[in-house]
């Protein structure tokens, strides 16, 4: 049996605005600081059960508290919403706290001496979130505390999986299936204002998540040839009223698949090649399909729902060659050389999207690539014994 305490003291900076020169037209504007301490009392439990089953389990009680001094807004009706902020209150010591139980079971039986059946069920929460609106988390992202308006996502987790070695273990293979339902999840209104707000809950939606999957691995130990192929296929939806007429929609983290492939050959002790695959579903985006002209002459674009298309998928192939050590064992100065490709095939991997007005001012795609071609590296080790 174990038990313990802990405790987690949070300071985040919710963000601050400044213009770069003096021709800016941007007025400074600075949030202050947020502070919360998240404590937790827990226990586990381990123990046999007759021979081949055996049994963990836990309970952890997780507490939060959000602390001041803060100016929090005040709400008519208390309804989140930015017309009806009614005025401001100064408060000081704890502004709201959260008491969340966590139960934890896991389950292992054991079928003979190279197999087994895992069965896992966890209840978590989480008191701390990054918030952004775009693809990819930018400057203008922020870590959002808990507080009185914002509640703490919670979660259970369910998982299976049949894990098996063979060859005396030379072989390891795995496959588990997993299903986890979120709550008190939060997403941004669309054309949510979310830079240096001091009332960000006005831009946030609350609403569920669902995820599940499936994962199957195969590693090689031993032998000259060696390595490992694992696969994943999984959906992560959430469901928010307000945000696609209210209909389950993919998360910003959904990729369906997710492939990823090493193989080692080691003819001798001193010589090892490495090729590594991976291979990921794109991420779903939010995109502008076409636009309208104003009375006014402006172009108004006219955007998708919200994840409804995905950026190009992600894929790629790096070789290296790797020299070790001689086999003169009373050498004092050991060197080895890694020679290595990334990126073999130059796949111009997109790490974000982003538009621009095209021909017929229609909305362009344009796919921004960090490492756009095969990029070579060397690299010499010394180790003095």
């Amino acid at each position: 049996m174990d038990a313990g305490l802990q405790s987690v003291i949070y300071i985040t900076s919710p963000g601050s605005l400044a213009p770069l020169d003096g021709s800016s037209f941007v007025l400074p504007n600075q949030l202050p600081n947020e502070k919360g301490i998240e404590s937790a009392a827990y226990v586990s439990y381990q123990r046999s059960i007759g021979e081949h089953l055996e049994m963990i389990a836990g309970f952890r009680l997780n507490h939060f508290m959000s602390l001041g001094p803060k100016l929090v807004y005040t709400y008519i009706d208390n309804k989140i919403k930015t017309e009806n902020i009614l005025g401001t209150e100064s408060r000081n010591g704890i502004l709201q706290h959260y008491l969340v139980p966590e139960p934890r079971l896991s389950l292992k039986y054991g079928i003979g001496s190279k197999a087994s059946v895992k069965l896992g069920y966890a209840r978590t929460s989480q008191y701390i979130n990054q918030i952004f609106n775009t693809d990819t988390p930018t400057p203008t992202s922020q870590w959002q505390l808990v507080n009185n308006y914002i509640k703490p996502a919670v979660s259970d987790n369910l998982s299976l999986g049949v894990f098996a070695n063979f060859d005396d273990n030379n072989f390891e293979t795995s496959i588990e299936v997993y299903k986890r339902n979120i709550g008190r999840l939060y997403d941004f209104r669309d054309f949510a204002n979310l830079v240096v707000n001091p009332h960000i809950e006005t831009e946030l939606l609350e609403g569920r998540g669902r995820t599940q999957g499936l994962e199957i691995s195969i590693k090689k130990n031993n032998g000259p040839i060696n390595g490992w192929l694992s696969y994943t296929y999984s959906s992560t939806q959430q469901k928010v009223e307000g945000i696609n007429n209210g209909s389950w929609y993919s998360s910003s983290f959904d990729k369906p698949h997710n492939l990823s492939f090493i193989f080692n050959y080691n003819p001798k002790q001193r010589y090892t090649l490495t090729a590594n695959f991976t291979y990921s579903s794109g991420r779903p985006s939010t995109a502008p399909l076409s636009n309208y002209l104003t009375p006014d002459n402006v172009y108004v674009p006219v955007y998708s729902n919200r994840n409804q298309i995905r950026i190009p998928d992600y894929h790629r192939l790096d070789l290296s060659f790797n020299l070790a050590r001689s086999h003169n064992l009373a050498a004092k100065v050991i060197t080895s050389w890694t020679f290595t490709l990334y990126n073999v095939y130059g796949r111009k991997n997109p790490f974000s999207v982003y538009y621009t007005r095209g021909a017929n001012n229609t909305p362009q795609a344009n796919r921004l690539a960090v490492v756009g071609t095969v990029f070579p590296a060397i690299r010499f080790n010394i180790e003095f014994l």
